[in-house]
């Protein structure tokens, strides 16, 4: 998923193209990330900043979203999506 955390934009029907992104985050299992972005860096992220990556990934979404079952992510994909 391309993101611009500056404009708080994300994906390509948001207009952010690899070229417009300040990151690139691929979401490997529940709890793993992999970003590329301007500094090399390893380590841990709040919960808050999940949350708004998640919120990111489910506004990018063209048409589906997945999640496993007990994500709890559920009661939020419709909050989320409501902002796009």
């Amino acid at each position: 998923m391309t993101v611009n955390f500056t404009t708080g934009a994300a994906g390509l029907r948001a207009g952010v193209s690899l070229g417009d992104a300040n990151t690139i985050i691929l979401p490997l299992t529940p709890r793993l990330a992999a970003a590329m972005g301007p500094a090399n860096a390893v380590g841990m992220v709040s919960g808050s900043r999940v949350d708004y990556i998640n919120e990111l990934q489910v506004r990018a979404a063209h048409q589906f979203v997945y999640h496993r079952p007990g994500a709890q992510v559920g009661s939020w994909l419709s909050v989320w999506r409501s902002v796009v």
